[in-house]
């Protein structure tokens, strides 16, 4: 379990508005888990923000953002994530 209160968090790549990250996010919030949404463009995750849910932007194919985001994590759940889920795409066919 994360943190001390017993609520369990997860974190979520690519969750821009309309994409199956966006519907796992505000799926996991509703069942009262800790959300970290992520996108690289924080315009289009706005509104998980407003429903409650931590948004932090992460672009998946950079190095420093990764790390950025991991310490973030760490520091926000004393270094405990009970779920990953990774929805971020290229969007390159």
């Amino acid at each position: 379990m994360s943190q001390g209160s017993g609520q369990k968090s997860v974190l979520i790549t690519g969750c821009s508005a309309g994409g199956i990250g966006d519907a796992l996010a505000q799926s996991f919030h509703r069942r009262g888990l800790r959300v970290f949404a992520t996108a690289r463009d924080l315009s289009k995750i706005q509104h998980l923000k407003e429903m409650g849910m931590e948004v932090v932007k992460l672009d998946v194919t950079d190095v420093g953002s990764l790390k950025s985001v991991l310490e973030h994590v760490q520091a926000s759940t004393e270094g405990t994530l009970d779920i990953l889920v990774n929805s971020a795409g290229g969007g390159k066919y």
